[in-house]
């Protein structure tokens, strides 16, 4: 392995809890500056910014699972779920295409098969890391033909019912 390289196996994942606000807010603000402004103009990133200082994550983790990935005690990555839908899938721009937000979206998908949910939705920009970590999953992700104030919608379908159905719900 080349030196500074990291395996996911040496990559934690625990549920989030208020202590980790202020990593993930860093966390999430530097992925949206780095990673996102080909899927929004300044001035959307600048509103997207503001919504995620540590104590609007205070408040989400409060009130969804939020997860974190932890890496030599930093945060590299987060995700979380919110009744069916999975929600602020973001990873630092360094530990990006890694399988980072591959293994935070296996854990995502658990607590939803514990919680008997048979269909996730992942709200995620066009070109954003999320779209290719849903499309990656085991599981089958299918994109909607339409877009939401530049948000596309992907279904992922959970049991072996739902995925004998074809394209999504909307057939």
């Amino acid at each position: 392995m080349l030196a500074g390289a990291m395996t996911t196996d040496a990559i934690e994942i625990k549920p989030a809890t208020a202590v980790d606000a202020e990593g993930i807010s860093c966390m999430v603000i530097r992925a949206l500056r780095e990673t996102n402004p080909q899927d929004y103009a300044p001035e959307i990133i600048d509103a997207l910014v503001s919504a995620f200082s540590p104590e609007r994550i205070a408040s989400l983790i409060a009130s969804r699972q939020v997860y974190v990935a932890i890496a030599h005690g930093m945060i590299i990555g987060t995700a979380s779920l919110q009744g069916s839908v999975v929600r602020t899938v973001f990873v630092d721009p360094d530990h990006q295409g890694k399988g980072i937000g591959a293994r935070l979206m296996d854990v995502v998908e658990s607590l939803a098969r514990a919680r008997s949910t048979t269909t996730l939705s992942v709200p995620s920009s066009l070109t954003a890391p999320s779209r290719n970590i849903a499309q990656q999953s085991h599981s089958r992700y299918v994109a909607q033909d339409y877009l939401r104030k530049g948000l596309e919608e992907i279904v992922v379908f959970r049991d072996a019912e739902d995925r004998t159905h074809g394209h999504g719900a909307r057939d």
